[in-house]
């Protein structure tokens, strides 16, 4: 999965993006994995792309905290 592309898929089943994703952390300062699927819905119809939801959260949410150290 391109974390840096914001049109990949990362939820088939609710058609969520990256971007989105991006976009809902930083619109709703949302700080949790669970805080991203109630506003996406992303991973919460069959569950299979947790892992690829995790892995998007946690590299933005890295990303955005070097930003801000420097």
């Amino acid at each position: 999965m391109d974390l840096t592309d914001k049109h990949e898929m990362v939820c088939f089943c609710n058609f969520v993006t990256v971007g989105e994703i991006q976009r809902s952390i930083d619109q709703e300062n949302l700080k949790s994995v669970p805080e991203v699927m109630e506003a996406t819905g992303a991973s919460t119809t069959c569950g299979s792309c947790y892992d690829n939801l995790c892995a998007v959260v946690k590299a933005y949410q890295d990303k955005a905290k070097k930003q801000s150290a420097q």
